[in-house]
């Protein structure tokens, strides 16, 4: 007996708006931000759950409180990226809030037909598609910051997409993991999840090394062709004082064999509070993502 399941009606698109455009950001982070949006796992099959999470940040907030607002964003194909108002009207809200949310697919299935969605069927084993991009729509509200100490006072807004595999066809190939980052090293010192602060002098340039699981990296083949291919690696850098060479580097090497995914921070001639971030993020370039919230602390010359 074959077995079906559901396709959702809808066309599903991304766009490069908040962090869907993580590569056009400025690296100096001096404002409310999302850096980078996580789901777990990143890719599903039509009755999966996942798991997603949010790197935001905040520098001047004081510690301000934020409302989060997720959203499965639904659109017809050939909407216009600058249209896009997600979470808006006509998306899936979801419950969670700035720590995490879940998108159930049964729950999505169940609310498109409630709102008079055709839904069709599909085998699975003859699908109209290998694979449907889901996207999903963050915003961040901050309240006013304590005492006025922001540049700007009043609320502030920040929005996110993130991209995630529905699989629709029974395959055998193994579904798309997230990445891993072990540490960072700046200006020669390793650096890891839950140690101490890093202490580095103002006034210079020094190297920064990503050290990712390169365990965590698959091969996978695209749905037009029948090539093998390896993820690639792509990190993006972001700090709360200076600024990075690069906006975005790759794991790679050139022609000469020189590391293609180090990046040089420039630190700041002086500094008011010694008290700083950097923020690593790497993706796999399909639906992968993880990252580094690295503290550190910027002192002066002697």
């Amino acid at each position: 007996m074959r077995r079906y399941i559901f396709i959702l009606p809808a066309v599903l698109v991304f766009t490069a708006v908040g962090c869907g455009g993580q590569f056009a950001h400025i690296t100096l982070v001096e404002r409310l931000r999302i850096l980078g949006i996580r789901a777990e796992p990143p890719e599903t099959d039509i009755f999966g759950e996942v798991e997603l999470s949010a790197l935001i940040a905040d520098p001047r907030g004081a510690g301000r409180p934020l409302d989060c607002t997720w959203a499965v964003c639904l659109f017809e194909l050939g909407g216009a990226a600058t249209d896009i108002s997600c979470p808006g009207p006509g998306s899936f809200y979801l419950s969670g809030d700035c720590d995490s949310a879940t998108v159930r697919m049964n729950d999505l299935v169940a609310w498109l037909a409630e709102q008079g969605f055709q839904v069709g069927r599909f085998d699975p084993d003859n699908p109209p598609m290998r694979e449907l991009p889901l996207i999903v729509g963050l915003q961040v509200q901050a309240a006013t910051v304590p005492n006025g100490t922001a540049p700007e006072s009043g609320a502030e807004t920040a929005r996110g997409f993130k991209r995630i595999g529905v699989r629709l066809a029974a395959t055998p190939e193994e579904p798309n993991r997230n990445p891993r980052l072990r540490g960072v090293s700046v200006g020669g010192m390793r650096w890891e999840a839950g140690a101490d602060p890093l202490e580095i002098v103002a006034n210079q340039k020094v190297l920064v090394v990503p050290e990712a699981d390169v365990g965590t990296r698959q091969t996978y083949m695209r749905e037009d062709d029948d090539i093998e291919r390896l993820e690639d690696f792509l990190f993006s850098w972001f700090c709360t004082s200076g600024v990075f060479l690069h906006r975005r580097t790759i794991l790679d090497v050139d022609s000469h064999g020189e590391r293609l995914d180090t990046n040089t921070w420039s630190l700041p001639a002086s500094v008011l509070s010694p008290e700083h971030t950097l923020w690593l993020v790497v993706r796999d370039g399909r639906y992968g993502t993880d990252w580094l919230e690295v503290p550190v602390e910027i002192l002066p010359q002697s």
